[in-house]
């Protein structure tokens, strides 16, 4: 069994500036685990464990999609959480130029895998770039007495420093689709390609 995902990876130089962007916030807020730039991917579909049949599955449904999907230019341009309002449990980048063109991959792949026996994704695709996931401060003890809990950064503060921070804008390609795995350990989750397949649809004619 292996946890995948399917994703559109991002460019080593942009990756580069999203992480300039994870520093800043870092300053100003806490308890947010950023993920790391080799890490950081546009999700098209996270599927969790699947044997080696289901992956088979996944890889020939990629295959078939990105055989007639052509490349494309994305754009991420400014910072927003997940949820808009409440207290942020994911802290995000998004994407104008190019997310029509994404969330229709995303669809298409989402019809393949339904038809491949996969099943549905448990939510609807929303294409953004994950930053940072902020941590339940309940979940862990912090210094002190034992069970004691630490206190929790204001929602509004958090906000307001997500709300005041730009990002972009920052173009890049999306010329392939990737199936890959998702290996945890205590240092963090390492990620490994377990097939690419690049987006071979003809470009239109004028």
């Amino acid at each position: 069994m292996a946890r995948v995902f399917v994703a559109a990876r991002i460019p080593r130089t942009l990756a580069a500036g999203v992480a300039t962007v994870q520093r800043e916030l870092d300053r100003r807020l806490v308890d947010v685990k950023w993920v790391e730039p080799e890490n950081l991917h546009l999700t098209l579909r996270f599927f969790g464990e699947l044997n080696e049949g289901e992956i088979e599955r996944v890889v020939g449904a990629v295959i078939e999609v990105t055989s007639l999907a052509t490349p494309f230019t994305a754009r991420l341009e400014g910072i927003g959480t997940f949820p808009t309002r409440g207290r942020p449990r994911v802290i995000w980048a998004g994407m104008t130029v190019g997310s029509e063109r994404l969330s229709a991959t995303a669809e298409a792949l989402e019809r393949a895998f339904v038809t491949a026996g996969l099943g549905q994704a448990d939510r609807p695709f929303t294409p953004h770039l994950t930053l940072g996931r902020v941590k339940d401060p309940r979940a862990r003890s912090h210094g002190g007495r034992k069970g004691e809990r630490p206190p929790r950064q204001a929602t509004a503060e958090m906000q307001a420093v997500v709300g005041k921070t730009h990002f972009g804008p920052a173009d890049f390609e999306v010329r392939e689709i990737a199936v890959v795995e998702s290996r945890l350990s205590p240092r963090g989750p390492s990620y490994l390609d377990l097939h690419v397949a690049p987006l071979m649809g003809d470009e239109p004619k004028n």
